[in-house]
């Protein structure tokens, strides 16, 4: 072989560097845009109107089926999102009277009460707007919706799961149970 010297084998050394990078840079950017991909393809929806799209396919809703579940998710989501925001502001109200100098414990709980109530009430009218939905279909369909509700529930649960650290649970609870 022939003598290389110290400056050629840095150029190498460096030469063989850039290569590398650019290879774990491109793995990099591929890796990430494919689980954009698979994250945009396991989303069924996007918009509103791609959400009514895909319950009218998956249902096989009627044209008339469909006006009348727009106006119940409609009606629905009116009611609720006001019930929300009455939630909001009683927590907002027991977070203001928490973090006074000296609490009033009783409007605490009082407050707390009042969330619970209206949790209750906001259950109540969730399963009444089930019931309403699938009132109007035929036994296939209401099997098909209960499949995507069930799903649904089930995502709500498997995030409870994850993030139970998160929403208050602590492992010298689970040793209790």
């Amino acid at each position: 072989m022939r003598n290389i010297t110290r400056n050629q084998w840095i150029a190498i050394i460096i030469l063989t560097l850039v290569i590398a990078n650019a290879i774990l840079i491109t793995s990099m950017i591929l890796r990430t845009k494919r689980i954009h991909d698979d994250f945009k393809s396991r989303k069924e929806w996007r918009t509103k109107q791609d959400y009514k799209e895909f319950i009218k396919t998956e249902l096989n809703l009627t044209p008339e089926q469909f006006e009348f579940f727009k106006t119940e998710r409609e009606n629905h989501f009116k009611q609720m999102d006001c019930m929300q925001s009455e939630m909001d502001s009683l927590r907002k109200l027991i977070r203001i009277e928490a973090f006074k100098p000296d609490p009033n414990k009783d409007l605490i709980i009082h407050l707390s009460d009042s969330i619970a109530a209206r949790q209750a009430q906001l259950e109540q009218r969730i399963a009444k707007h089930f019931f309403t939905l699938s009132s109007g279909l035929t036994p296939e369909q209401r099997v098909g919706l209960e499949n995507l509700i069930m799903k649904k529930g089930d995502r709500h649960v498997r995030y409870q799961e994850r993030h139970r650290h998160r929403i208050g649970e602590r492992k010298s609870d689970e040793k209790k149970q």
